[in-house]
């Protein structure tokens, strides 16, 4: 007998059964392919924000990538890496978004290095750019 069952075994599946497990619950975890099958292995556990949502789904995807950021910090430190993103604003509302990301982004930001800003495209120059 089973508290919870959940269907899919991608990172979310697994992040959501480690949690129960962690509270005592016992978990059945089903995917019809095996673990990371999907989406979760093709993106090899990359893991960034989404900058160009907005509302409620920008809200739960942020939730997400903080779970996520936070949940390999602590249980994997010695093969989590860290790298820093950039970010071009490709059009106006582009550039809104991450105006409005940036406002209220969970991690800190940065301006972009000299030395990796010098090696932008003079049309990526144009553009504002942020890490």
């Amino acid at each position: 007998m089973y508290d919870i069952a959940i269907i899919g075994a991608g990172i979310n599946g697994c992040s959501v059964a480690y949690e129960f497990i962690k509270e005592g619950k016992r978990v059945l975890l089903l995917d019809k392919e095996g673990i990371a099958s999907g989406g979760s292995g093709a993106a090899g556990a990359f893991i960034s924000p989404k900058f160009s949502k907005a509302g409620e789904l920008k809200e739960l995807l942020q939730e997400a990538f903080v779970y996520s950021y936070d949940f390999y910090d602590k249980n994997f430190p010695l093969t989590f890496t860290k790298a820093q993103l950039v970010h071009i604003a490709k059009e106006e509302a582009d550039d809104a978004g991450l105006d409005i990301y940036k406002q209220s982004a969970p991690l800190p930001l940065q301006n972009i290095p000299l030395d990796l800003y010098s090696q932008l495209s003079a049309e990526a120059k144009k553009e504002r750019v942020f890490l």
